[in-house]
């Protein structure tokens, strides 16, 4: 579609495009982004053409109550070579309502927030909202189950935390994972 734009002449007046994915929730065979983005990269340089590229549109849906994966699919996202990203959604749609002109066509749809329809925080905001940015990348990074807790060491050592039961250790962001 980009060659047709260019073809088109409409390229030249673009300052960026937009780019969108579900990994996970659509995109089933998904690969990576910067294979996406590459792609769109290497169409603008065979033009001579320098646009911004995007991601306009990006997220998980929690529908099977994996919030871990939306909060990797989050992580990944944060890594794409791209010079800005935009996350949909903030909360979940509300089960009374409809998406779109449908109500209840496909139920991914209203599991997309990083909030429940409440306002209740899924493990996502949980994180940003307590550790930022990097402390949703260590838990990506090292990955968790239901039996695992990351804490600051800090707090491990202000609680005097002992265990003999697989602590790994991220020195650089202070990080421990303590399965119990």
């Amino acid at each position: 579609w980009i060659e047709l734009m260019y073809e088109r002449g409409v390229l030249k007046y673009i300052d960026a495009i937009g780019i969108h994915g579900f990994p996970g929730t659509w995109e089933f065979d998904w690969t990576d982004w910067k294979v996406i983005i590459d792609k769109v990269s290497e169409v603008l340089k065979k033009y001579k053409l320098n646009p911004e590229i995007w991601i306009t549109e990006t997220g998980y849906s929690t529908w099977k109550h994996d919030e871990f994966h939306q909060l990797r699919s989050f992580s990944k996202m944060l890594e794409a070579p791209v010079q800005k990203a935009f996350w949909y959604a903030a909360q979940d749609l509300h089960p009374d309502l409809p998406h779109q002109d449908v109500f209840h066509g496909d139920e991914r749809h209203y599991h997309f927030g990083i909030k429940r329809p409440d306002g209740s925080p899924k493990l996502l905001y949980k994180i940003l909202q307590k550790e930022g940015i990097n402390g949703v990348k260590s838990m990506a990074e090292f990955g968790i189950n239901s039996f695992t807790y990351m804490i600051q060491s800090s707090e491990l050592l202000k609680n005097n935390i002992k265990t003999k039961k697989n602590i790994n250790k991220r020195i650089e962001n202070r990080y421990f994972l303590i399965s119990i």
